[in-house]
């Protein structure tokens, strides 16, 4: 599913669809989206690899609002090669883990608890969401 989705979000970079430009004033630009959803992938990478390597371990917290502070200045293309990687080293990572991994916890600094099964989850799940934010962007945008 990361590689098929990160495929679909290069496509995107591919037709100059990510472009810098705010639709809405409340909604980032797709090129913004992009960022964030390559960032989302490249953590989901690190924190598995952290939840593999480490005995329940605490995961620090990342500030997306700070780190949307530069996203408008990406270059597309090399953001969606970035997407692309950190996807891929993501699913690569993931596919490797046998069932009892799944299970191995992990904490947030908040005190919520999860699996890496879980955790895996929501950073699976953002990027699909998020196409279909820049999707309606655009459409709106013609």
């Amino acid at each position: 599913m990361l590689g098929e989705t990160a495929a679909q979000w290069v496509a995107l970079g591919w037709a100059g669809s990510l472009t810098p430009r705010r639709v809405r004033q409340d909604r980032w630009s797709p090129l913004e989206y992009a960022c964030h959803v390559r960032d989302v992938f490249a953590l989901l990478d690190y924190r598995a690899a952290t939840v593999l390597t480490l005995d329940d371990p605490l995961l620090e917290d990342w500030d997306q609002d700070a780190a949307a502070h530069t996203y408008a200045e990406g270059d597309p293309t090399v953001v969606v090669s970035g997407i692309a990687a950190a996807a891929w080293r993501a699913a690569l990572r993931l596919a490797g883990v046998d069932d009892q991994a799944w299970a191995r916890p992990v904490r947030r600094s908040d005190g919520a608890t999860f699996t890496l099964g879980s955790l895996a989850r929501y950073p699976a799940h953002d990027p699909v969401h998020h196409l279909w934010d820049v999707r309606g962007l655009l459409a709106a945008s013609r």
